[in-house]
């Protein structure tokens, strides 16, 4: 990813060279162009030079023979079939000069042109027949002396333009051999900036933690995505996977709590795995339904925790029995195919378009799945496939020892609870029915969207837990007064009180020593045993909190314990039916009880009474 600092490069060192050597290339190409279009100037010129000097020799015959032609009269006439010949000598080597271009802009083409007229005139006073005078033959010799110095003057002009081009050529010829001394500082330069520097950071890194005794996978920072640097990239990726599931490892072998691990699992693996959604679906004890256990998501999913389908209809069955893998990267087509599947239609309504299915095996069985869901289509592949490969194996350890665990702990807790509340001659098994209730108390809040910042799968599990201990206190207090038929004296009420403060301070020693890394897991537990008598007005006990002061969890429990008390016989009264157990529920709204639980709780009536119906045998 890149920062708001300095930008890496993004080409390796082979495509530095390439690029290096294309423009090289290019720069050269240029330059040998130019060198060469000035040294055949100069072959140019110099062929004019060339041809310029035979013109002149030409013109000298001319000359020689023009004289001759009035000394001697009977070869006149062969002295002028010389000066013909003679003449298309010069206009041969004129109109080579001019088919081979080398007049330009550079020479001065109005003399050119005057020695092609003077020509012509020359040649038609040879084949006049006429007697020439003196004054013809004047005229003619000065004609020709005028050619010769237009000639000479032409020669001198190309001299000068063969002296700048052979300056030209030797500049560029100059500049080529600095170009290719440059360049080669420049592969210098790239070398040792971009392979031979980081690599000596590379080492040094590596020595740094060999002489420390580092064991954690290193972080190697190369600056730019040279070829070493790209090996860095990739070698820091492969550590952080090597990281993350070695924390994760150390998560489980700490007893981490499980929705810890979760969490983790949902952080961590996104650098390496594209999802939107994570999720562990679990097959029922009767081996009849797979249900929706945990989830963790970017956005509000809408396949709430109690979600369940029968296994016969869904397709996950297959997953189970071959224990392989499956990838569906477009949900869409899939539905078409499958129209029935109903997780399929809302994770659909979720956004999600692409999912990973992966068989979750505890001791060789298949115990449920994890769902990794992306709202892109093809996200997955088989590169995804081998990574969660070689993370379930630790997810179903975590699982396991998680669940094994709280098993343990809800036992001991139930049993302790147990032991005090025989002490309570509290008919019935009040407290396996108040922990239900509070749970369902807890499971309307989430439905309802309720305290979204605390309510989620794990706290609605740990009520379940630790709503047993919510009068553990009373361990300490006398039978005589637990058990008193009668209404209790103002002090007998007073040491009554003192059971949330003692339940407080029994589970803080009862955890204090407990070899295992979950500070905060009995956290609810104590609030419940404190707090679970004081009233939303400020008028309950041992601290007279009001309102939001009141932890939630003793909030949902104090709701659970008066309903159950209601409803079943006491020592001091009689069991009231739930319709008078519920209006004096809903009577304490905003006195005793929270009004936003009770009117969550008014909301789901139907589904609390039919639970009541269920419990009052128990």
């Amino acid at each position: 990813m890149k920062t708001d600092g300095v930008m890496m490069q993004q080409i390796s060192l082979k495509k530095t060279f390439v690029a290096l050597m294309i423009i090289s290339g290019l720069l050269l190409f240029i330059l040998l162009y130019r060198i060469s279009y000035y040294e055949k100037t100069v072959v140019s010129y110099n062929g004019y030079v060339s041809t310029s000097i035979a013109m002149v020799s030409s013109l000298d015959e001319i000359e020689k023979h023009y004289y001759k032609y009035f000394v001697i009269a009977d070869m006149h006439r062969d002295i002028r079939d010389m000066i013909d010949g003679e003449i298309e000598n010069l206009r041969t080597a004129l109109n080579r000069a001019e088919q081979n271009g080398i007049y330009d802009a550079e020479i001065d083409t109005g003399n050119v042109t005057m020695i092609a007229k003077l020509t012509d005139d020359l040649e038609m006073r040879m084949k006049d027949d006429a007697t020439f005078d003196e004054r013809l033959i004047a005229s003619t010799l000065d004609d020709i002396e005028q050619l010769k110095a237009y000639i000479a003057r032409i020669r001198q002009d190309s001299i000068v333009v063969i002296r700048e081009n052979n300056v030209k050529s030797g500049f560029l010829n100059g500049i080529m051999v600095v170009y290719d001394l440059l360049i080669l500082v420049l592969i210098f330069i790239i070398v040792d900036m971009q392979l031979l520097k980081p690599l000596k950071k590379f080492s040094g890194i590596i020595d740094d933690r060999l002489a420390n005794n580092e064991m954690s996978p290193p972080k190697i920072e190369m600056g730019m995505r040279h070829e070493l640097g790209i090996f860095a990239e990739k070698l820091n990726h492969f550590t952080e996977r090597l990281s993350m599931i070695t924390e994760l490892n150390s998560k489980i072998y700490a007893q981490k709590d499980f929705d810890e691990v979760m969490d983790f699992v949902f952080r961590a693996c996104k650098p390496f795995l594209p999802y939107n959604r994570f999720a562990i679906a679990i097959i029922t004890e009767d081996g009849q339904y797979i249900r929706a256990l945990r989830a963790r998501a970017d956005y509000t999913a809408l396949m709430g925790r109690n979600y369940q389908e029968p296994l016969s209809r869904s397709s996950i069955a297959d997953v189970i029995r071959s224990r392989k893998i499956r990838i569906i990267n477009d949900l869409e087509a899939y539905l078409e195919s499958h129209p029935k599947s109903e997780s399929t239609k809302i994770i659909l309504e979720e956004g999600i378009r692409a999912s990973m299915t992966v068989p979750l095996l505890v001791d060789q069985q298949v115990i449920g799945v994890i769902f990794f869901s992306s709202k892109h289509k093809d996200a997955y592949n088989e590169a995804h496939m081998q990574f969660v490969d070689s993370l379930t194996t630790s997810l179903a350890i975590a699982f396991e020892k998680s669940f094994v665990f709280d098993d343990l702990i809800l036992a001991s807790v139930k049993g302790f609870a147990k032991i005090v509340e025989s002490k309570d001659y509290v008919t019935g098994n009040h407290i396996d029915r108040m922990s239900i209730y509070a749970k369902f108390v807890a499971e309307c809040l989430y439905n309802d969207a309720l305290y979204v910042q605390q309510v989620d799968e794990s706290y609605i599990d740990k009520i379940l837990k630790f709503s047993p201990l919510h009068d553990i206190g009373k361990v300490g207090i006398s039978e005589a007064v637990l058990n008193k038929p009668g209404k209790l004296t103002a002090e007998e009420f007073a040491v009554i009180k003192k059971h949330t403060l003692i339940g407080f301070d029994v589970l803080v020693n009862m955890t204090a020593g407990m070899y295992v890394d979950r500070s905060d897991y009995f956290k609810i537990a104590r609030e419940i045993a404190k707090s679970h008598h004081e009233h939303y007005d400020g008028t309950g006990y041992p601290d007279g909190l009001s309102g939001e002061q009141i932890p939630l969890s003793a909030r949902i429990v104090a709701i659970a314990d008066v309903f159950d008390a209601l409803t079943n016989v006491r020592p001091y009264k009689e069991a009231y039916s739930f319709e008078t157990a519920w209006a004096m529920i809903v009577k304490g709204r905003g006195t005793h009880f929270d009004p936003m639980i009770i009117d969550s709780l008014a909301r789901h009536f139907d589904a609390f009474s039919a639970l009541y119906e269920r419990l009052k045998t128990v």
